[in-house]
Order: structure tokens, then C-alpha cells, then sequence
């Protein structure tokens, strides 16, 4: 497919030159809504419209009630909402109100929008392709191996892929185009890392599906993605495996945060080295016999990282880029605590290098981590040039339009692992966007030669 950019190998980091910082990117501004009441419409087919609504901050600048429509958009319901502002004395009474704007059905926003089943929205989705994709001779194979994707991924699903694809102007084909690979691997080698992927990796073995996938000569995985398991797991000795040689891919997709609101955003997924178990294929490239990791190795893997991160936010027009403690949590679980320690130690030096190359591009650079004390050790070691802004865990509402996110990847499967059942930042931030399918639908069209 042409609107999928493959692009093999690294750009060096000393061959970036810096950007320059973007206007307004020095500043960020929240609308808080004070207090608002919400009028029923007088006919069905008008939407309800906000009467009233009051902004006020800390340093007491009210913003336009245009400024406050454009935030909320037109509710579906006519409820009556009282002040949150007054409610705010009374306990819980604030969550309850934001839960309740939270769970307005987004769909009924817009005029003749549905909200259709999984299966039937996706259909309707593939029956729209552009016609150079229908065209093809192998395209009916591709729509079939989607609706297989729909029926055995449906453990995984979280809520959100519901709302996600009956999103009004959601251009999935757009969205998987904007595919970019970085790695060092050859072309082939690298097409073949991208897109021969496990469903879901050995850490997801106790869902029904896809255990008999993986264990019935992976006849579920080969239904959706054209081959048995994954690329790396097939071809344990090849350079794929080698240290420095990781694949990242970043796409641009559409997030649902906790809140309701829908972002815009583009997922750097990166790979750190598998280190939970000795059946990962990649594990006697870091340990030794004894048992030990092979710090100098493990560092060449990080470096390579650093090489995707700053090399994706060299072409990228947002102006925040969000890390996370990439590869030090469950993939270090196999390792000695000694090891565990010193694995952390350079995957800090690490980032704490990225922070600072961001930052002389222009960017913004802030983390997300279960809690603060990843990032307050790179603040420490870059001696607070620059500040990384910790913005919270996973759920928390920080995503923002434009963000370029790093998200702990894993070597063998799709983007997104095991979303909703799977507790990894993979899992935690993907199960919110429609990366595990738009990685499914590139993988199905590879596997039928049309990318």
C-alpha cells in the first residue's frame, strides 16, 4: 500500500539537526468548567445546547463561552446539571458530575450516527476502503481475516474499541498509512519483524483463544495475521535478535481518555529487551550462562532506542514528547536483583540522553510512569536541564492532541498486546486506541502481498 511509509534504518542522532522551538509550545492551557446548566432542545432533531457556562482559574481569567462550547461540543441528552462549582461542598458530589459529562454517549453528537456492534462497525469500515485497496485480487482475503481478527480478539477488547470505531470521521486506512518503522534490520528482514507478529505474547497464555492459538500449531494467529507466531520467535538466530537490531513502529491513532475525551496522538512502540523468561528469544543475547546480564549488550539495546525515539520526534509537528521507564519493570522480572538494578541505571542514562535531545529540538518532555520516582532520577541526573514533567500513571487524563507517546513494546506481538486483560503499559495505554487493529490490518495486507 503506498500510504505506508517503511522506512528502514536509524537516522544517527548526531546527524539531527535541531529544530526550532515551536510557537506557543512553551505553554499549555486547561478550560475547568465552573458552572453550567444545559437546555432540552425543543425538537428531536436539534441538539441540546449549553445555556450558561462560567470558567474560572486560579488567577481568576474567565474564558469566552465560545472557548467553553468548542471544549464540550453539543450534548446528546437534555440533563440538567447543576453547578459544579456549589457542588463542590458537597462530598463526592464533583466526581459525580464529571463522571456523569464523562459518560454521555459520544455518538449521538452527530446527526445519523450509530453505535453498531464491533463486528458490523469494522465491516462497514472495510466497505469503505479506497477503491485502489478493493481493487486488489487478495482484498476479500484481507476482509475475511479482519472479521476473524473481530471474533477471536474479543477477550481483549476493552469498551473503548466499541466507541473507537463508531467514531464519526475515524479514517482507519489514514491511520494505519501513517505506519513508520525504525530499525537497522534490512528492508526484508524488517518487513518481516514488523508484520509476522503474535496476537498476543507468552505472558497472555491464560486467555482461551489465543492459548489454543499458540498451542494448536497457531492456527488462530495464522487465520488473522498469515503466520503461526511471530518473526523473532521463528527465527530465534537471526539478526532481528541481535542487540541494537529492536524494530520500533510509530502510528498516529485516535485515544480515548478516561474522561471521554478523544485525542489525537502518535505511539512510538519500542521494544526493550524481553528479560522475564529464558523462553524469550532474545534472552541468551543478554544473558550468560551464569545467569548474568551482559550490561554492555543491554546498553547497546538502549542506545538503539534512543536512536528510534529521537529520530521519530525529529519529523514530528506536536510539541510534547511523553517517555515512560521503558523495559524496566516485567521484562527485567527474569534477572537477579543486582542486575534489575543495573539494567534501571542505563535505561536512566539513557532517557536522561533523550530529555536533553528533545530539548534542544524545541520540545516539551515529560513522563508517565506508575509513580514519580523513574522520572524524579532523570530530573537528577540532568540536574533538572531540562525538567521532565511528570504527569502521572496510565488513566489519568494527560494525553493531549499532537503528543508523541513512548509505549514499552513487546518483540513478538501486535501493538497493544494484551489490552484490556493485560496489565502492561502496552496493554494499558493501547486497550484506549485502535493501535492493535491498525497493526492487525498492516499485517493482514502484508500477509496477502498487498504492502
Amino acid at each position: 500500500m503506498g500510504g505506508v511509509k517503511f522506512q528502514p534504518g536509524s537516522i544517527r542522532t548526531g546527524a539531527m539537526p535541531p529544530l526550532p522551538a515551536l510557537p506557543g509550545s512553551g505553554s499549555r492551557t486547561d478550560i475547568a468548567i465552573g458552572g453550567m446548566r444545559v437546555l432540552k432542545a425543543s425538537r428531536p432533531d436539534q441538539p441540546a445546547t449549553i445555556k450558561q457556562a462560567l470558567v474560572r482559574k486560579d488567577d481568576g481569567v474567565a474564558a469566552s463561552r465560545q472557548q467553553v462550547t468548542a471544549r464540550l461540543g453539543t450534548l446528546p441528552t437534555g440533563v440538567a446539571l447543576a453547578s459544579i462549582r456549589t457542588a463542590d461542598a458537597v462530598p463526592g458530589a464533583m466526581q459525580k458530575l464529571r463522571q456523569q459529562l464523562a459518560n454521555l454517549n459520544p455518538f449521538a453528537r452527530n446527526q445519523g450516527v450509530t453505535d453498531k456492534e464491533p463486528a458490523q462497525a469494522l465491516h462497514d469500515i472495510l466497505a469503505s476502503a479506497p477503491k485502489t485497496l478493493q481493487r486488489h485480487p487478495n482484498w476479500a482475503n484481507v476482509v475475511q481475516r479482519m472479521q476473524n481478527y473481530i471474533d477471536t480478539t474479543r477477550p481483549l477488547q476493552h469498551t473503548d474499541f466499541r466507541r473507537l470505531l463508531n467514531t464519526p470521521d475515524m479514517d482507519l486506512f489514514k491511520l494505519m498509512g501513517s505506519l513508520k518503522s525504525y530499525s537497522k534490520l534490512d528492508a526484508t528482514t524488517g518487513r518481516a519483524m514488523a508484520f509476522q507478529r503474535d496476537l498476543a505474547n507468552i505472558g497472555m497464555m491464560g486467555i482461551g483463544p489465543l492459548t489454543a492459538s499458540m498451542t494448536d500449531s497457531g492456527v488462530l494467529n495464522a487465520d488473522v495475521l498469515g503466520n503461526d507466531k511471530s518473526y523473532l520467535s521463528s527465527h530465534p538466530d537471526s539478526d532481528a535478535a541481535k542487540p541494537g537490531n529492536q524494530l520500533s513502529l510509530a502510528m498516529d491513532t485516535v485515544l480515548r481518555r478516561a474522561d471521554g475525551a478523544l485525542k489525537h496522538v502518535t505511539v512510538l512502540s519500542s521494544p526493550a529487551p524481553a528479560l522475564d523468561s529464558p523462553k524469550q528469544p532474545e534472552w541468551r543475547q543478554y544473558v550468560g550462562a551464569d545467569g548474568r546480564l551482559d550490561t554492555a549488550m543491554y546498553r547497546v539495546a538502549m542506545e538503539a532506542i534512543k536512536d528510534h525515539n529521537l529520530s521519530c520526534a525529529s519529523s514530528h509537528a506536536g510539541p510534547r514528547v511523553v517517555l515512560t521507564g521503558i523495559g524496566t519493570s516485567s521484562f527485567l522480572s527474569g534477572l537477579c536483583e543486582e542486575d534489575k538494578t543495573a539494567a534501571r541505571a542505563i535505561v536512566a542514562e539513557v532517557l536522561a540522553d533523550v530529555s536533553k535531545a528533545l530539548k534542544d529540538m524545541g520540545k516539551q518532555v515529560a513522563f508517565y510512569d506508575k509513580s514519580d520516582t523513574f522520572c524524579n532520577r532523570l530530573n537528577e541526573i540532568n540536574k533538572g536541564d531540562p525538567t521532565i514533567a511528570y504527569l502521572g500513571k496510565l488513566e489519568a487524563n494527560w494525553e493531549d492532541d499532537g503528543d508523541l507517546i513512548l509505549n514499552a513494546w513487546d518483540p513478538n506481538s501486535l501493538i497493544g498486546n494484551g489490552l484490556a486483560l493485560d496489565q502492561s503499559g502496552d496493554g494499558i495505554l493501547c486497550r484506549h486506541t485502535l493501535l492493535h487493529l491498525q497493526h492487525a490490518l498492516a499485517s493482514a495486507m502484508h500477509a496477502e502481498g498487498m504492502i
